[in-house]
């Protein structure tokens, strides 16, 4: 609103007895006043108007931007499922697909009565208690909950109570035996705990967290621990002995993941050093052929030593690409020869070499190891021949390989492990990692299902993992 400033009023003759004078003046400037007043009202009215015009321009924009995303996310071209949108997926209320009969949850009831005494044979008493318990497990490819009622009987000659046993289950436990051997399966092939339980529960339908299956496969792993025990032993009294190690992770720190493997037997070990202690105190009073890398922590077990020659070849390409000197060419050339001749041999000669060529390829060897040289290079690879003597042509004698690649095929698993799970955090959960994974090993090796054995072993049908048919027992 246009005020009447005190200037214009100071203008006026006061005066002057003409009051039409003055009328006339403060009509003609109220007239001015009501004329700006308009043109202020047309150009806010044309500011609004503008507005409008911008608002709906926005809204088609907005709507072409749309209709865009639409024609993209439906265009038949793609093939990306990450940009089709939520509508495209039917929602779980509206689906018509029928659900997975194994993931229905079938609950049943069973009454479980004992009438005879399991220890003297002789007939109980009336029922003296009633109990019940909940068990969850598969049978036949089904998540099963079984309430049982099970009635306790008394004894008069033992004095004691009985009530009948349940089949598939532990002491003290909730999930039947079925679901527990899947369990340790699962774990002895790598699988973390949190997949672990995705797949049970898109399987079944059964949502059990990662606390209960660490509990379990604990559980699994204690009662397959002695059978761990007896095969330590068993590895004592082998023939010949493969070895290798490779890096673990607890709590963060670095610890080591060992591996000895006979012909039928896998052992795994978890320790925090890498020194030779460990290879003695799980190989005590080994003196059997022991197949190994040049590492000085296989110095101190068994009788007779197999280097890995795959392990020379390795480190004799690594080095070439360092050194390309005359004379380390020359080396390299006639080591590589005599192994590459050792090879030949035993590969033409069906395990059978004569004393005469392996007398012939160990002077060859010893008068590589004993010239003289300026090579750095040299004079390393000459050490390491002369210290390893008698122990690069086992194989050609004995009944070996000469290599240890089934050791580090045996680790490749825990390599895998180490990239998914990080490691263990806990002395039992590394304790349950190298019992799991040895006795599920051994069966491989034995041509024995896992699954099986782990399920027989908790429900006490077999104690031990048994032995191919074509296979003879060790004698203990």
């Amino acid at each position: 609103m246009v005020l009447i400033s005190k200037f214009e009023i100071d203008k006026i003759d006061w005066e002057n007895p003409d009051v039409n004078q003055v009328f006339e003046h403060f009509s003609a400037r109220f007239d001015q006043i009501d004329k700006e007043n308009g043109q202020q009202a047309d150009v806010i009215k044309q500011q609004a108007e503008t507005i409008r015009q911008q608002n709906e321009l926005i809204k088609k924009l907005e709507d072409a931007i749309l209709q865009l995303k639409t024609t993209r996310h439906t265009s038949k071209r793609s093939k990306s499922y990450n940009v089709r949108t939520f509508k495209e997926y039917p929602r779980p209320g509206k689906t018509t697909t029928k659900r997975n009969h194994n993931s229905v949850p079938v609950t049943r009831h069973e009454i479980a009565d004992i009438l005879y005494c399991p220890t003297c044979g002789n007939l109980l008493s009336d029922i003296t208690d009633t109990r019940t318990r909940n068990v969850e497990d598969v049978i036949d490819g089904k998540w099963q909950n079984t309430i049982w009622t099970l009635n306790r009987r008394y004894c008069k000659s033992c004095d004691k109570q009985h009530n009948y046993k349940i089949p598939g289950l532990l002491r003290y436990e909730h999930f039947g035996t079925t679901i527990m051997a899947q369990i340790a399966v699962m774990r002895s092939l790598g699988i973390s705990f949190g997949k672990i339980c995705k797949l049970i529960h898109m399987i079944y339908g059964r949502f059990i967290s990662i606390s209960t299956l660490e509990s379990i496969c604990g559980k699994v792993a204690k009662m397959c621990r002695a059978e761990y025990n007896r095969l330590v032993e068993t590895l004592r009294s082998s023939l010949a002995m493969y070895g290798d190690e490779t890096g673990w992770f607890f709590i963060g720190k670095h610890y080591w993941v060992w591996v000895f493997r006979t012909g039928d037997t896998v052992i795994y070990h978890i320790a925090s050093t890498r020194s030779k202690l460990v290879a003695e105190a799980i190989l005590r009073d080994f003196d059997g052929i022991m197949v190994s890398d040049s590492h000085p922590i296989w110095s101190g077990v068994g009788g007779i030593h197999q280097r890995c020659l795959l392990h020379y070849f390795r480190d004799m390409y690594l080095t070439l690409k360092e050194n390309d000197s005359k004379e380390y060419k020359s080396f390299f050339n006639r080591l590589h020869k005599i192994l590459k001749d050792a090879i030949s041999v035993w590969e033409d000669s069906n395990g059978k070499v004569s004393e005469g060529v392996i007398q012939s390829l160990q002077k060859r060897l010893d008068r590589l190891a004993s010239g003289k040289y300026d090579d750095v290079d040299c004079n390393r690879f000459a050490k390491r021949l002369q210290k390893e003597r008698n122990q690069l042509l086992t194989f050609l004698s004995h009944d070996v390989d000469y290599h240890n690649n089934n050791s580090e095929q045996s680790l490749r698993v825990f390599a895998n492990m180490r990239k998914i799970l990080y490691g263990n955090r806990s002395m039992a959960g590394m304790e349950t990692t190298e019992t799991l994974m040895s006795i599920y090993s051994t069966c491989e090796m034995r041509n024995i299902n896992p699954y099986e054995f782990f399920l027989d072993h908790l429900n006490g049908v077999v104690k031990e993992i048994p032995l191919p048919k074509s296979m003879p027992a060790i004698a203990s």
